[in-house]
């Protein structure tokens, strides 16, 4: 006797058999595009490993404060190395300079940037420090603008003439022509 399972089985296959047929080959099909998947990643990770090496890919760094062709082409003549190049790298450090400002704008519309132009003075007030209101000058405004959200606006970047111990990066301000 059979079990439940495969008298199931049996009785789809003798009264359904297209049904059956079509299950069976939608499992194939399944079963070969997992296979297909598959074989083009290990196809790929294969490739890829094969077109790094061919790079030639640096193994090595040597850190020194200073060099001249005379070490490049010492360690280039090394038995154990294939080829050597020299790069020279510079090490930078920003400073923040918080006495000399720069408030630089982000939606002077076409209306506005007609009536301001280098060299104007302005004022500017910060939305933290409402009671606060220092002159500056205009010291460049894009000629082209850009589009936001419809609306063509400029950049201008104003000069304070004055700083305050309270301002911070990024704090929002207004600039208005007197």
């Amino acid at each position: 006797m059979l079990a439940p399972r495969w008298q199931k089985v049996w009785r789809d296959v003798r009264h359904q058999p297209t049904r059956t047929a079509l299950v069976v080959v939608s499992i194939a099909i399944g079963v070969f595009a997992f296979g297909s998947i598959i074989a083009g990643l290990i196809v790929t990770q294969r490739e890829l490993r094969a077109a790094f090496v061919g790079t030639n890919p640096a193994s090595g760094v040597i850190t020194t404060t200073g060099f001249d062709e005379g070490l490049v082409d010492a360690v280039a003549n090394l038995p154990e190395v294939a080829a050597a190049q020299g790069r020279r790298a510079v090490a930078a450090v920003v400073m923040l300079d918080a006495t000399a400002w720069h408030i630089e704008t982000e939606d002077l519309s076409e209306l506005d940037v007609v009536h301001l132009a280098v060299g104007d003075a302005v004022e500017v007030t910060f939305d933290a420090l409402p009671e606060l209101t220092l002159p500056g000058v205009v010291r460049a405004i894009n000629a082209q603008g850009t589009n936001r959200q419809g609306d063509i606006v400029y950049t201008a970047v104003v000069d304070l003439s004055q700083s305050d111990a309270h301002l911070r990066w990024n704090m929002t301000a207004t600039v208005v022509k007197p």
